[in-house]
């Protein structure tokens, strides 16, 4: 509840007196507080941003363009983000994933008459590209164009990503300085969802 003044009647259908004023009276006048419930409002225009997957389910939003619904005319009420935070259900890729915002407060000289509602959002998290990359080795020359080859990728840490090939082959069975090898197949497995596009 919220302090709107003072009546002269307790119900409110009185003579009303501002908080604050200062009243002259001829007799003694018995006054009841009027307090009234406060209201429940939403926020729009807030849209949480679109991601590329990093490992974690930490959304960001903008609220530059936001409007309250359920605020009466002439109050004076605005949005306070410091310090809010926003977040998706999970770190996996999707569209349209929920994204639940907290901590957003109300501001100006009318805020306490109402109480925000948190706005659920949505957004997507779109896979990282996930570069593969192949480092042969040297051998002693056997006659044959068979090499091998340790690959490795940028995979974010805490995420297990095993990559493998089928065969790799230098361009000559010959003698030579940096020879080019061509790995072939290259798979690789992921410890949960798509989460990384190739390249």
């Amino acid at each position: 509840y919220w302090f709107s003044g003072w009546n002269t009647a307790a119900n409110g259908t009185g003579t009303a007196y501002a908080d604050g004023a200062i009243y002259s009276f001829a007799a003694n006048v018995t006054l009841y507080a009027q307090w009234n419930p406060v209201t429940a409002i939403t926020v729009a225009g807030i849209t949480a941003n679109n991601k590329i997957y990093d490992g974690d389910a930490v959304a960001t939003f903008n609220a530059s363009g936001y409007s309250f619904v359920g605020v009466a005319g002439g109050d004076i009420v605005t949005l306070v983000t410091t310090g809010a935070t926003a977040s998706f259900d999970n770190e996996n890729v999707g569209v349209g994933k929920p994204v639940t915002v907290s901590g957003l407060g109300l501001g100006g000289r009318d805020a306490h008459k109402y109480t925000l509602t948190q706005p659920t959002l949505s957004a997507n998290i779109t896979a990282r590209n996930l570069t593969v990359t192949a480092t042969a080795s040297n051998k002693v020359y056997d006659g044959t164009v068979a090499a091998t080859a340790t690959l490795a990728t940028n995979a974010l840490a805490g995420d297990t990503v095993a990559a493998s090939y089928v065969s790799a082959e230098f361009a000559s069975k010959d003698v030579g300085l940096a020879r080019t090898v061509t790995v072939n197949g290259i798979t690789i497995a992921l410890s949960k969802g798509r989460i990384f596009e190739e390249t």
